[in-house]
């Protein structure tokens, strides 16, 4: 059974200056050409969406994000909202990452980090592919430490959503293949 020191928990503090970061003054600047693109590719019909090489998940998720309000402050709220839940699952892959003792510190530096900030405050699909990312490592590390199929189904499926997010993460799911493969082996041998 575990106890409450062996469950990574939460930085609050950092996770604090990173939301005051993100948030300040969020809605205060129009959108710029990039996060006015992404937009107007948003407002293709559904159908159409997986037809488009960029991000058609996240074109998705925008489109119905959109439904509440286009207002400035709420279109990249969404990035921000993606990323703090991102930063409430790194802990735990962090941990498995790094150990113990280096995942507190790896989290505030990625926390505090200007460009994980500034992405998290644009109107772009790259907080989706870092908590896309952070599911499909969870679910790899548990996987190879408990070795249950579910854990394995849960990274499929993961690694199939996550090439809708951006496909050039397929690069990430090829090295855990391989990573998969060689430690079964070491396994049986």
């Amino acid at each position: 059974m575990k106890s409450a020191s062996d469950i990574p928990r939460l930085p609050i503090t950092a996770f604090v200056c990173f939301a005051v970061l993100s948030l300040a003054w969020l809605g205060t600047r129009p959108l710029d050409l990039g996060e006015a693109i992404v937009l107007t590719r948003s407002i293709i019909p559904v159908g159409d969406l997986l037809l488009i090489p960029y991000s058609p998940f996240y074109l998705l998720l925008l489109h119905v994000w959109m439904l509440v309000s286009n207002d400035p402050l709420w279109l990249r709220l969404l990035g921000v909202l993606l990323s703090a839940s991102g930063l409430a699952l790194a802990p735990r892959v962090l941990r498995a990452l790094g150990g113990t003792h280096a995942a507190t510190g790896a989290f505030w530096l990625l926390a505090l980090s200007p460009f994980f900030v500034n992405q998290a405050r644009i109107l772009a699909p790259a907080p989706l592919a870092f908590v896309s990312v952070l599911i499909l490592y969870l679910c790899f590390f548990e996987y190879i430490r408990a070795g249950q199929w579910t854990w394995l189904a849960a990274w499929s499926g993961t690694a199939l959503v996550m090439q809708l997010v951006h496909g050039g993460l397929f690069a990430v799911v090829l090295v855990q293949c391989l990573a998969m493969v060689l430690f079964r082996e070491r396994l049986r041998s």
